[in-house]
């Protein structure tokens, strides 16, 4: 049986988030506005893996496009492969 755990508030799931993000992409490749769509939708969905798949799928597509920054079209994207509303 799996345990249950209480989900992050959008802040919480944010500083984590944050954490992971300035381990895992250059500088100013995710905006504070992408950063806040991914951890309300983290919340939301109860769950901090969803973000972290969000931020990873948008990333892949950003290098794949060459951009330099995550956009929000990307991340839309993302989100609907992860199959979670923003």
């Amino acid at each position: 049986m799996l345990a249950h755990f209480k989900s992050y508030t959008p802040e919480e799931a944010e500083e984590i988030l944050t954490e992971r993000i300035e381990k895992a992409f250059l500088p100013r490749t995710v905006s504070g506005t992408i950063l806040r769509r991914v951890a309300e939708a983290a919340s939301k969905a109860g769950d901090i893996r969803v973000g972290f798949s969000i931020l990873l799928t948008a990333g892949y597509l950003a290098e794949r496009e060459g951009r330099g920054k995550i956009r929000l079209d990307g991340l839309e994207t993302a989100a609907k492969a992860a199959e979670i509303m923003l």
